[in-house]
């Protein structure tokens, strides 16, 4: 099963490397994705998500761990 902090996150380990790999990518490709811009685009990804749950928009704090978690 999923542990504690996997269901506490915002994305799931998929989306979120996905999310990385967009923004990679952009920057490759001389088009950098700002942090502000990132929470909006976790968002659409997370509401893409086939839940019957409301996805509710990420926490004032997510763009840290998220930049955290992945400092590429």
């Amino acid at each position: 099963g999923k542990t504690k902090a996997e269901r506490r996150q915002y994305l799931t380990p998929s989306e979120e490397k996905a999310l990385v790999i967009y923004i990679l990518r952009a920057a490759a490709l001389g088009s950098p994705i700002r942090i502000k811009s990132i929470p909006p685009l976790a968002f659409i990804l997370a509401r893409r998500r086939s839940t019957s749950k409301a996805i509710k928009p990420r926490n004032k704090n997510w763009p840290q761990a998220f930049t955290r978690r992945n400092p590429e």
